[in-house]
């Protein structure tokens, strides 16, 4: 049986500019193309109305996020509570353990929100499950450092 694995590399290039100047700024209604025979009036109104859809798009799209990340914290806050019903953190200081009841939560790369998110759900638990609540990221595991 041959163990693989895959890894996942984050990057960041930078592209720098040629001129010492800094960047002009341009409107944005500048920056949509003309389409033929549109004038600049009506070019600025569709503009605007882009703005003013993508607007209500990322409203309704951080609605959504937060509806699933609401349900996704519920269902592990109830995973973890069902592990530990019965336990008291005095009973578990003075026992063995043999299994530790585990979830895993699998985020994507480009999420910028990681610590928030894994800040807020270690909060919750400690508050309402366990004192005993360990936050372990991709670089504290690299190398063995455990």
């Amino acid at each position: 049986m041959s163990d693989e694995t895959s890894s996942v590399s984050k990057g960041c290039f930078l592209i720098k500019r040629t001129s010492g100047k800094s960047p002009r700024k341009r409107a944005a209604e500048n920056n949509f193309p003309e389409v033929s025979g549109e004038s600049v009036s009506h070019r600025k109104l569709r503009c605007s109305n882009y703005k003013e859809c993508w607007e209500s798009m990322k409203s309704e799209i951080e609605g959504l996020q937060s509806e699933i990340n609401s349900k996704l914290f519920s269902d592990l806050m109830g995973f973890i509570k069902r592990a530990h019903k019965g336990k008291s953190a005095e009973s578990i200081k003075n026992t063995v353990i043999h299994e530790i009841p585990t979830a895993a939560l699998i985020t994507g790369v480009n999420m910028p929100d990681h610590d928030v998110i894994f800040s807020q759900l270690a909060t919750e638990l400690k508050d309402q499950v366990t004192p005993f609540v360990a936050v372990l990221t991709s670089k504290d595991c690299a190398g063995g450092n455990l």
